[in-house]
């Protein structure tokens, strides 16, 4: 029976830019009026609990992202900043543009990326990216997000954190260049595409991306923008396909599921690229999606 798929229109009430409200910890006791260990995460303008730790781990945002600044200004960067919180403040993420690059003759911004958490969801990240200027079509750097967490903990050394974000940002801009080149030499046509987007709906078990998103990301790949055109038929395309998406899922105020989709995608396109495994995502797919029985409207 065919089924109609739209965009998402909802934005995330809990998506705000305030970030540095004044935030605090304070140990929780038992119901016997003992201490528990257990240290709760409070902000100070709402007095809204917003996490715990096991413990005094809080690392302010205002404390980390002081230090990123003054590391980039150290090392001659000039920035522009935008700040996304969620989950009522537990959740932050800082986007810094610092720069241009270019690849294969095309120009992207150079992004690098800070998030933090209060409530122990998240680790304390940096990561590199580029952003297409010719459509503004965000593509988070591959293989440069995993290698650049830190949990949490009780001797949080804030300034040897920031110390490599110079090489972070050197490193994320080779490895950049060079995944852009391998994708853009693949070549595929729709069926393989939608191998491809079912695989990673199975390989995540809806969590990297739903069979919705994949839908939406299919109907991206068979209506290319005028900018993707010219890509051709290759993975490339397939994957601003992708980003198309998540950037369109960002604009109507869904950060959080936006950024969730965008790692995803890129951490599993740059596994099959720079890993050999192209062939397992490529592969016929053990639960194909019937994306010709959707109409996306």
């Amino acid at each position: 029976m065919a089924r109609t798929v739209s965009m998402v229109k909802t934005a995330d009430k809990s998506q705000s830019a305030e970030w540095d409200f004044p935030v605090f910890q304070e140990e929780l006791n038992t119901r016997a009026g003992n201490p528990s260990g257990i240290h709760a995460v409070i902000r100070g303008d709402t007095g809204a609990v917003i996490g715990q730790y096991k413990g005094e781990k809080l690392l302010k945002n205002t404390e980390l992202l002081g230090a990123v600044e003054s590391e980039l200004s150290r090392l001659g960067l000039s920035f522009n900043r935008n700040i996304i919180t969620t989950s009522g403040g537990a959740r932050m993420f800082a986007d810094y543009s610092i720069g241009d690059l270019t690849v294969n003759g095309e120009r992207f911004k150079q992004r690098l990326e800070i998030g933090n958490s209060y409530d122990g969801s998240m680790m304390k990240t940096k990561s590199f990216y580029g952003e297409r200027v010719l459509c503004l079509n965000s593509m988070i750097g591959m293989g440069e997000i995993a290698g650049a967490r830190r949990k949490h903990s009780l001797d949080i050394d804030v300034e040897a954190w920031v110390s490599d974000i110079g090489p972070t940002i050197e490193q994320g801009a080779i490895a950049f260049g060079n995944r852009i080149k391998l994708l853009s030499d693949v070549a595929i046509d729709t069926g393989k595409a939608q191998n491809i987007l079912s695989n990673l709906v199975e390989m995540s078990h809806g969590q990297g991306i739903s069979e919705r998103s994949a839908i939406l990301i299919n109907h991206n790949w068979r209506n290319p923008s005028a900018d993707e055109v010219s890509l051709g038929d290759t993975l490339y395309r397939l994957y601003n396909a992708g980003t198309r998406f998540t950037r369109e899922v960002a604009k109507v105020g869904r950060f959080e599921l936006s950024h969730k989709s965008a790692v995803y995608i890129a951490g599993a396109f740059d596994f099959a690229i720079s890993r050999g495994q192209l062939n397992k995502l490529i592969e016929a797919p053990a639960k194909p999606i019937d994306f010709d029985s959707v109409t996306v409207n």
